[in-house]
């Protein structure tokens, strides 16, 4: 039921432990709606129909036993397993986390917003581990445009390519 698929967000309100016990979020800012992309969301929907119970309150990856969440190991196993399968053999989850952060960075997203879908307490936070990728969206555009401008004719080139 986390899982809004017609408002294509998750809702991260509580998270599991390693022993797949529903536990309260580590800060206030984990509480957050994450936007989820219509491609994943189709994928994760059909998981979630493929497994025996599909009710608002079952997870979409569930242990053998049913109406259980996945263990943490049987999910880092499938997670290895794709992973591997892609010859990404270097790739965390972690790794995962950054890549979403810059993405969104990249597509132009705020600091803000970048913040609090990744659930930072802070905006500093966010701002301190990704401010080359801010300052490369914000500026790079602009610096080529204007150099091309200026010095280009210099090199033999034009303004129009």
């Amino acid at each position: 039921g986390d899982v809004d698929f017609s408002d294509g967000v998750v809702h991260a309100r509580f998270q599991l432990s390693r022993q797949g016990k529903r536990v309260a979020l580590k800060t206030k800012a984990a509480k957050r709606d994450i936007v989820l992309m219509e491609a994943l969301g189709k994928l994760l929907r059909r998981r979630r129909l493929a497994e025996g119970y599909s009710t608002d309150s079952d997870f979409i990856f569930q242990s053998s036993t049913p109406r259980r969440p996945m263990t943490y190991k049987g999910l880092l196993k499938l997670f290895h397993e794709a992973r591997d399968g892609a010859g990404l053999q270097d790739v965390t989850f972690h790794a995962l986390r950054h890549t979403f952060a810059s993405i969104l960075i990249a597509q132009g997203r705020d600091v803000q917003f970048v913040s609090r879908q990744l659930g930072h307490t802070k905006t500093s936070t966010t701002w301190d581990t990704y401010v080359h990728l801010f300052d490369a969206q914000r500026h790079a555009k602009d610096a080529r445009d204007q150099l091309e401008a200026e010095y280009g004719g210099m090199l033999g080139g034009t303004s129009d390519g």
